[in-house]
């Protein structure tokens, strides 16, 4: 698993967070909007074909610059997620607590480390 986080909180004195592509393995993963005010969290687990991964931050536009505030890699079980093919990958879209009144997210209990919003 592999997870991206971005928080701008105004680094740049400019009020208008920078936007850039994610890239994972030379491939576009995610075009990246950051917020001054919040975080943003992009996910994915998938079976690298090396030993190797790379994740890289590209410019998109001349007058912004690219930042990461973190980069997490978890090496998960094989029986966590089963799917069809060594080349599927599944990306984190949202996790939501429904009912619940106080959602606590990255437990030490939780086996994977997830986030929750």
């Amino acid at each position: 698993m592999v997870r991206a986080t971005f928080f701008s909180g105004n680094y740049n004195k400019e009020s208008s967070p920078p936007s850039f592509n994610l890239q994972f393995d030379g491939n576009s993963w995610m075009d990246v909007s950051t917020s001054s005010s919040k975080a943003q969290y992009y996910e994915v687990i998938y079976a690298p074909k090396r030993d190797k991964i790379s994740v890289c931050i590209a410019r998109t536009s001349p007058d912004q610059i690219p930042f990461i505030s973190s980069l997490e890699i978890r090496e998960l079980e094989l029986s966590m997620y089963e799917t069809n093919d060594k080349e599927d990958v599944l990306l984190w879209r949202s996790r939501t607590a429904f009912g619940a009144a106080d959602f606590v997210s990255g437990c030490i209990s939780n086996e994977i480390d997830s986030v929750g919003h």
